[in-house]
């Protein structure tokens, strides 16, 4: 008798390497795990069935190199910057006029200027003086820059157009928070100040002044910006998530936890993670994400509707060639998708080393979402194993069950006939009895009907039972397998793994009793019609034009390009801290929560604004849009991640005089910024109208 086994549920070892953990030894450890889990599913003969259809489980790990593992233990929490007291004393208390404020932009510019390259600055210049250019622009281009790798070009074009205009306060934000994610938070606060006496309660702004505060080590002033930008945006990313590493550096644990999870609601980011997983290891992202998730139908299981059971001995022919023809389409099905799947990984392996071989840590190697995929494909992955798991008692129970039925029939059916014996001994003497033959039928039939009916209703809460966890998880496992990936081919590989997978079981399941009447009558040959598979596409796709330049992401890619030759782009390594851009209304915008899943209706205002979560590679790790306060009517939001979204937005408009821009709101970081050994700290003074400030002053 078969039974059903664990589904090819170890699966999503495979993904380990690329997942985001505190320390490389509980990476090594969980992979043991899994492998030891695998031989011991290899070595029992109930799993024969599934382990030619199991996939690869070392794929990922040829894909995914030991240096990339070592950069994800380094985003392990815990640790906080030391009070540096020096550069807290040198920041000024004071809050700048706007000629002051002109002047330090001028003075911070100098100091640049003769740090950075020269051909750099000439370029810089060169770009700025082209007719047309604006605040707008010039804003647009830095972010850009910033985003693509040039960060000298960033910084060097954004304090210049603070300098041309002072009184852009988007442009402004963004030139702190590069400062901040640059390393060079004590240039950053002066224009922070200034900035919250217009703005005192938006959250961007007091976020990128806590977050300045945060890496200089003066907490407790932090967590003062920090409880404020959290007052307004309960689920901020960023401010959460640093609130929470002051907490954890302090033992706060509990204080650490809850501001680590609301800014998971908001936003996945690994430091936010990471920092759950140090406290209990067992933390869990999904059960934050779950709630606002709507997986797409990838696979309709109603296609592949098994066969009814046989519950009587009129429906035995019939039955008896549903089940066979439903064997057969399940064989086609098997060998069709398993050869797909062994193509696409060979495709999968060459591209994917073709595509690292530059090095993994490449920015704008990774795909977007490949960390968020890999983690809840894994947690996806084990809260389905937990439930397959816990059928193993039932299937257990199910087998001795049938056994014992089986044997009870036999039992009825020989008390059945043992009524016929003493007519049988009268048919042997010669004495005539023409009614025997049908007599005996009769009992053999209704004997056969009654257990029919048993057996029928055994088997299908079995098929039920085992078929519910598939129904359950996996279109999401399917989801999160294609973000996932590293490319198509390596989506297509795991899409029809799982695929196979499921059909295997369905295989397995389809079973019924057969017994026939006395008078056996062959059925019409039964075909079933192979249901159309569609695949999947990315779940994620938005471009966003722009007066200048325009934004696009999808599954594979994401990108910042230029109008006018505005933004520079270079194929290096980018590092800096985390961060979120928010697409909007700028100064005004406020970041919340969710990943896609949006419908958009008609009255749509310059109250939508759209983000996006960006680690310190500048990779993407969450997306999603954010409808403020002015938002018009007819628009829905339905939570994190919903059915595909695909958003194409012209934001090269003018709406009521407010262009929309990018807003940046930056993140704490566990390395020196870019920009950290650009300038040194000086006593020297940069303004002469104001003086360097002396403590006690």
């Amino acid at each position: 008798m078969k039974k059903i086994s664990i589904f090819t549920g170890i699966y999503f070892f495979s993904f380990l390497t690329v997942f985001s953990q505190p320390t490389q030894a509980e990476i090594d450890k969980m992979m043991r795990e899994a492998k030891a889990e695998i031989e011991k599913m290899k070595k029992d003969p109930k799993n024969k069935d599934f382990i030619k259809d199991m996939p690869n489980l070392d794929d990922k790990v040829k894909n995914t190199s030991k240096n990339d593992n070592q950069e994800l233990s380094k985003s392990s929490t815990g640790k906080f910057p030391a009070k540096n007291t020096a550069l807290l004393s040198a920041i000024p208390k004071k809050i700048f006029t706007r000629a002051e404020l002109i002047v330090y932009y001028n003075d911070l510019y100098k100091e640049f200027a003769v740090k950075i390259n020269a051909v750099k600055v000439k370029a810089v210049s060169d770009i700025m003086a082209k007719p047309g250019g604006n605040a707008y622009k010039f804003n647009m281009a830095a972010v850009g820059s910033w985003y693509n790798g040039a960060t000298e070009e960033a910084i060097l074009m954004a304090t210049k157009a603070a300098m041309q205009y002072p009184d852009d306060d988007v442009l402004v934000n963004n030139l702190s928070a590069m400062l901040n994610m640059g390393g060079l938070e004590q240039k950053a606060i002066p224009v922070l100040r200034t900035l919250l006496q217009k703005y005192p309660d938006n959250p961007m702004v007091l976020n990128n002044m806590g977050q300045a505060y945060a890496a200089l080590g003066a907490t407790d002033t932090a967590m003062i910006y920090l409880g404020r930008c959290i007052a307004k945006s309960p689920h901020h990313p960023e401010a959460n998530n640093t609130a929470g590493q002051i907490e954890l550096s302090k033992g706060n644990k509990q204080k650490a936890t809850g501001h680590f999870e609301q800014s998971l609601k908001g936003a996945y980011n690994n430091h936010a993670y990471n920092g759950l997983r140090i406290i209990d290891p067992k933390k869990k992202y999904g059960k934050l994400l779950r709630p606002r998730v709507h997986i797409p139908e990838y696979f309709n299981p109603a296609k592949y509707k098994l066969p009814r059971q046989c519950e009587n001995l009129q429906q035995a022919a019939a039955a008896k060639e549903e089940h066979n023809a439903f064997e057969k389409m399940l064989a086609t099905l098997i060998k069709k998708y398993d050869a797909i799947q062994k193509a696409e990984t060979e495709i999968a392996e060459q591209t994917i080393l073709k595509k690292y071989s530059t090095g993994i840590n490449q920015a704008g190697n990774l795909p977007p979402f490949l960390e968020l995929g890999t983690v809840m494909l894994i947690e996806t992955s084990l809260d389905y194993l937990d439930e397959v798991t816990a059928l193993a008692s039932y299937n257990q129970n199910f087998t001795l069950e049938l056994k014992k039925l089986e044997s009870e029939y036999e039992q009825a059916q020989k008390v059945a006939r043992a009524k016929f014996d003493e007519r049988n001994e009268k048919v042997g003497e010669g004495n005539g009895d023409p009614s025997l033959d049908e007599d005996i039928c009769k009992a053999y039939e209704d004997v056969a009907n009654k257990y029919l009916q048993l057996f029928s209703t055994l088997r299908l809460n079995w098929q039920v039972k085992n078929l519910a966890a598939e129904k359950k998880y996996l279109n999401e496992l399917i989801y999160w397998s294609y973000l996932a990936s590293h490319n198509i081919h390596d989506f297509r590989k795991s899409f029809y793994s799982l695929i196979t997978a499921h059909l295997t079981k369905l295989k397995i399941l389809n079973e019924t009793k057969i017994i026939y009447p006395c008078d056996r009558e062959e059925a019409d040959k039964q075909k079933y019609e192979e249901p159309l598979l569609t695949e999947p596409e990315c779940p994620f796709e938005v471009e966003v034009k722009f007066i200048v330049g325009k934004f696009s992401l999808d599954c594979e890619k994401v990108s910042f390009s230029g109008g006018e030759g505005f933004i520079f782009s270079y194929e290096k390594k980018f590092k800096s801290g985390q961060s979120t851009l928010s697409l909007g209304i700028g100064a005004q915008l406020e970041l919340g929560g969710g990943f896609g899943g949006v419908k958009i209706g008609a009255g749509i205002s310059a109250g939508e604004s759209l983000f996006i979560q960006l680690g310190s590679n500048g990779q993407v790790t969450d997306a999603g849009l954010k409808f403020g306060v002015k938002a018009g009517a007819g628009i829905e939001a339905e939570g994190a991640i919903g059915k595909n979204v695909n958003i194409k937005k012209d934001f090269g408009k003018v709406e009521e005089g407010v262009g929309y821009t990018i807003g940046i709101e930056s993140g704490i970081k566990f390395n020196e910024g870019p920009l950290k050994n650009l300038l040194t700290p000086s006593e020297n003074q940069l303004n002469k109208n104001v003086p360097v400030y002396k403590k006690g002053d």
